[in-house]
């Protein structure tokens, strides 16, 4: 914690899991159509203004939706199975028994072929919180089915929810 008195800091371990609406009527949703959005555009701008930047770049992976539908939803169940399974081969696999949120990159890294260094990684990544966050989504996405190796599916795929959905809000223009 950083106030005027100084600095202190606590020991803490967290996942955090936030949503919000990017508009007062919830509506929005920055792609061509704005998904039906009736807000005033200064309102707009000033909602996505506080989320861009410092703030939404702290959390590895943002997602815009539609709405939620009970026709598509996977059971708990099933997600808590699969997560459960990635989790125990990564302990098995790489005798990796911390989370890959809190795994040592360069590790992580070293793993990744040159094609995928070079031509995947390097593709204007903004900073090197976002660079790291595809690294760690991309070798959470290869536990979830099993893989030793990061494939480039699991990078693009870790682009798309790491780096692609942040810069969709930063260059969001109307």
């Amino acid at each position: 914690l950083v106030r005027a008195g100084g600095v202190k800091t606590f020991p803490a371990r967290l996942l955090l899991l936030a949503t919000t609406n990017l508009c007062r009527c919830g509506k929005f949703v920055p792609e061509p159509n704005m998904g039906g959005c009736t807000c005033v555009k200064s309102k707009r701008r000033r909602m996505l203004a506080r989320l861009t930047g410092p703030f939404v770049d702290r959390f590895a992976i943002f997602a815009t939706s539609r709405g939620w539908s009970s026709e598509s939803s996977v059971p708990v169940e099933v997600v808590e199975a699969k997560v459960k399974a990635a989790i125990e081969f990564r302990k098995a696999s790489r005798s990796q028994y911390q989370p890959n949120s809190r795994a040592d990159i360069d590790t992580i890294e070293s793993s990744l072929t040159a094609f995928q260094t070079k031509h995947l990684l390097a593709s204007g990544m903004h900073s090197r919180r976002r660079r790291e966050a595809v690294v760690r989504v991309a070798r959470t996405l290869a536990d979830l089915k099993n893989e030793v190796a990061i494939a480039n599916e699991d990078i693009d795929d870790a682009l798309r929810l790491a780096v692609r959905t942040h810069r969709s809000l930063e260059d969001w223009v109307e």
